[in-house]
Parts: C-alpha cells; structure tokens; sequence
C-alpha cells in the first residue's frame, strides 16, 4: 500500500523535470547564430558573416542596413528557398563584390574587398518548416582604414621631419607632435627615447576634413634631451586585440649650441633660433640686429595718433577765436553807424544836436571854437 503512494509522488515529479529540459532545449535553439555580432574587417580585405539557424528552414535572406540599422529598414541582398535551392538577387546587386554559399550550414554571406561604403548591419532572416515564427539576427560590420602615413613635428622650431633624419635640438625641454591623418577607428600612440616607453602625453583626435567618417589622430609629447638620443613614435588602431604598430618613424637627436644662451638683444628684444642663428625681435621705438638703435625712420601707430588729435584740437582753438575776432568787429561797426546818425539827423532820430552834446561832454565847443 505504502508503495503506490509514493510512486504516484515520483512520477509527476519526474513529469515536470522532463518537461522543463525539454523547454529549456527549445529557448536555446530558438535564436540564429550569427557568431560574433561585433565584427572589424580592415579595408580592402574580405570577410565572411556565418547565419546558422535553429532547425529546417523554407527560405534564407539576408539584408543590408546602416550601423545600428533596423531589418525594416534593411534592403535585401540574396534570397535562398530551400525546397529547390534556389538562390535569387536582388536587383542592382553587385554579385562579384557579394558571395553566397547556399549549401553550407551556415550559410555564408561573403564581401570581397570591403570598403568603407560596406559599413554597416548586416540581417539574416529565416522561416522555419515548423511554422514558428521567423527567426532574424544581426552582425554589425565596421571597417577599419589603417594608418599608412606617420608625420613628426618639432613644435618649437615647426620643423617636420621624415624616417630616419636628423634632428637638431636644443638640449633642454623640446616639444613633438606625431600624427596619422585619414584612419578609423582613432589610434593609439606610443613614444620611445633610447628605447625606453615615454608614458606622458597628450592624444588629440579630429574629424577627417577630408571624408567625416574618417578620424586625424596625434600626440603630442613634451620631453627634456640631455644628450644624442633616439626618438620613435609608433601608432595602431587595431580591433583585435593586439598592440602591433602600424607605422613607426624614428629620429636621431641631435644636440646643437643655443644661439640664445647668451641673449645678444638689448632694450628688452625677445631672442629666437633662426636656423641656428641668434634672431632679435624688437620693441617699439626699437630697431637694429640687436635692437640697439632708435627707431626713427618712421612713426608709431600711437605717435601718428597723437599727432592727428592735437591737430584737430589746434584747428577747433584757431576757428574759435576767430569767430569771436570777427563778431567783436562787427558789433563795433554798428555802434559807430548809429553815432553817427544821430548827429546828422538829431530832430529826426530823437537825438541831440552837436552842440548840446558837446556841452553835455564838458563845454569842448567853446574850446575848438577858441582854438
């Protein structure tokens, strides 16, 4: 009696086990695999994109889109329909650029010397026998321009310089850029002296004035040279992994005597290396090799400046007084026509006559008379 009982507990337990494996084994197949679903393909190189699906398919197709791209925005490339295997183009598709393996497993979606237009997601989508709905995954394709071109400046001199040369430096604190112009994605750097890792610098990237999908990647270092030494800058902007350089230039350092050590400018000129030669840039009001002599060949912004307001002002004073030199004179001349008219015409104008102004000034007519 005992045993029933307990095989009725067992075996639905053993029921729901075999039923959660068997669900378990259906959600791991559910999904395509399309393998790495980030990938690098250099330029100019080919790639293949693997689609294997869960079970028995009816159709294969795959799609191209933008980076990040939706399957509904997606146009189509090839179609595969099984039954047959029948493999069908889409139009306007360039099938020597394109290849498709209809009866591998996976179905492999080939791109022959890829370029920087075959960026993008590419979707693979299936429908299963089963009648399940369709199963559809995407592989996101980048295609990396490595760097060819390495360029090196000595900042303070704004020399550039090729693999190989010579360079001649001022011992001391000297500045270098090196630069990959044109690449994707961004490099990274690495500077050595004597063959020693300089880990202090400075990375800059840009947009590519010349094609905005494209990066100019450099940095610069600053580094202090006692001595003869060896410079190396390498770059790489490798997506798989490894720290291999791209491109490498390496200089020799040379050390030459500073022209301005002892500076030759006087009256506060400031001292430039011109190709190794001491270099004087002078003050105002200053001039000369070592800017000794006085600038007089010429006037200043400022002087000429001066010169031209104190003229106005000058001219403003001039025409002032004048005008009051003139006013004066005429404000004379009308006081003069009005005497005189009253003595001409005294009964006339109201006035008085000659006499009675004489006499009103003092009895002067008894005098001329007498005189």
């Amino acid at each position: 009696m005992v045993w029933p009982n307990s095989s009725k507990r067992v075996y639905p337990s053993l029921g729901l086990v075999g039923l959660f494996s068997a669900v378990l084994v259906m959600l791991s197949s559910a999904a395509l695999d399309v393998g790495d679903r980030s990938q690098w393909a250099d330029e100019n190189t080919t790639i293949s994109i693997s689609c294997t699906p869960s079970e028995a398919i009816s159709f294969l197709r795959w799609y191209e889109t933008t980076l990040g791209g939706e399957l509904s925005s997606a146009t189509q490339i090839v179609q595969l329909f099984t039954l047959d295997g029948t493999v069908t183009w889409s139009a306007g598709v360039d099938q020597s650029h394109f290849q498709f393996d209809s009866g591998s497993a996976d179905y492999p979606l080939t791109v022959k010397s890829v370029t920087l237009e075959d960026e993008g997601s590419y979707w693979c989508e299936v429908e299963l026998d089963s009648g399940n709905p369709n199963e559809q995954e995407d592989v996101e394709l980048q295609i990396r321009k490595i760097p060819t071109v390495v360029e090196l400046m000595h900042i303070d001199t704004g020399a550039n310089y090729s693999n190989g040369e010579n360079v001649s430096i001022i011992a001391g604190e000297n500045r270098f850029s090196c630069a990959v112009p044109g690449i994707k994605p961004a490099a990274k750097f690495i500077w050595e002296l004597d063959s020693k890792d300089l880990n202090t610098f400075d990375e800059r990237n840009v947009t590519s004035s010349e094609d905005p999908r494209l990066v100019d990647s450099s940095s610069t270092l600053t580094v202090t040279v006692e001595a003869d030494s060896t410079l190396k800058c390498s770059a790489q902007n490798k997506q798989d992994g490894t720290t291999a350089a791209d491109v490498t230039l390496t200089v020799t350092l040379k050390l030459k005597p500073d022209p301005c050590k002892i500076n030759p400018c006087q009256n506060g000129g400031t001292c430039r290396d011109v190709n190794g030669e001491p270099e004087c840039k002078c003050p105002d009001g200053f001039t000369g090799v070592t800017c000794g002599g006085r600038a007089t060949d010429g006037l200043t912004t400022g002087q000429i400046v001066g010169i031209c307001v104190g003229a106005v002002a000058l001219a403003a004073i001039l025409l002032v007084l004048t005008l009051c030199i003139l006013c004066r004179e005429s404000l004379s001349t009308q006081c003069s026509c009005l005497q005189c008219k009253s003595s001409v015409n005294p009964e006339k104008e109201g006035g008085t006559t000659d006499k009675e102004a004489l006499e009103l000034n003092g009895g002067s007519t008894s005098n001329k008379e007498k005189a």
